[in-house]
């Protein structure tokens, strides 16, 4: 096993970990309405530092990472962002620390293909 292969099946085992790491059951449901589980990491970041001002602002970030080969696994493709509001979205769902069921579609994607994973960035999805 080379040293990509290596850091590849370390990320997915990180990713994957929810005994003692910071793994989560997610629900990724594809265009067609088709549904599927896994396991990943969630950032659900409330307050953000515009870049240019370093001033605070009212903003909130939210994003996912999976392990690109339990997508390809699961028969997928790499989620993107759906810029027609007339066509259905990737959607994403998962519980928060407090039990609270979030729903949110992808806004885009960001693969590293080095890795192995992929970090979805969500928007809200009613």
């Amino acid at each position: 096993m080379g040293i990509r292969e290596r850091a590849e099946a370390d990320a997915r085992r990180i990713l994957n970990n929810k005994t003692s790491g910071k793994g989560l059951d997610i629900t990724v449901t594809d265009p067609t309405g088709a549904s599927h589980s896994f396991v990943g990491w969630q950032n659900d970041i409330a307050e953000l530092i515009d870049p240019d001002t370093q001033d605070y602002v009212s903003g909130r970030l939210v994003n996912v990472s999976l392990a690109i080969t339990d997508l390809v696994t699961a028969g997928l493709e790499i989620p993107e962002g759906e810029p027609d509001p007339n066509k259905r979205p990737w959607v994403v769902e998962y519980t928060d620390l407090w039990g609270t069921p979030l729903k949110y579609a992808v806004a885009r994607s960001v693969p590293d293909r080095g890795l192995g994973i992929v970090v979805l960035y969500l928007e809200v999805y009613a």
